[in-house]
């Protein structure tokens, strides 16, 4: 279900059904390391230095150092699967986006929730503007994108109208 370029082209990251995360060499192709998890890995991401990476995994996002595999937290605030986990550009904070309908934004440095919401609907995607001041959310059978002011802790800003119907953004 998940596959990920690291951002500083050291490696690329696996992840599905079989609760295992997969990290290979970019340079040979050949696997790094891989990890157990708690769950289906829906998706994962890395900081823009490359150092870290994060992955939703069953209803946990997983923080790891990239270059050594430790585990830094198991982040466990959701009550359904995460399906979407996304670092913000500046990679001092990530977000992630559940079944349970909502976005959650965690701090790397105090590695703590700071801000979350409701996304009316499952949230599949998370994506930042280039600045970091926009973030926007895909949502399960809404086909509306929510979208909120980064700079001012997340708030909600409105939806960007309809992509088609149900399943389809």
């Amino acid at each position: 279900y998940a596959c990920h370029f690291s951002h500083d082209g050291q490696y690329v990251f696996t992840g599905g059904s079989d609760s295992a995360i997969f990290q290979y060499w970019m340079s040979n192709g050949t696997l790094h390391k891989n990890y157990s998890t708690p769950g289906t890995v829906y998706d994962i991401d890395t900081t823009p230095d490359g150092s870290l990476f994060v992955a939703g995994s069953g209803d946990s996002a997983l923080l790891y150092y990239a270059h050594n595999g430790t585990v830094i937290n198991s982040f466990d605030n959701s009550s359904d699967s995460i399906r979407s986990v996304e670092f913000s550009p500046t990679g001092r904070d990530f977000i992630t986006g559940s079944e349970d309908n909502y976005w959650r934004a965690y701090g790397i440095l105090n590695q703590t929730l700071f801000a979350y919401g409701n996304g009316g609907s499952d949230v599949y995607d998370i994506q930042f503007s280039s600045d970091s001041s926009t973030m926007i959310i895909a949502r399960g059978s809404r086909s509306e994108l929510y979208y909120y002011d980064v700079q001012d802790n997340y708030s909600y800003i409105g939806d960007f109208g309809t992509f088609g119907s149900g399943w389809s953004n």
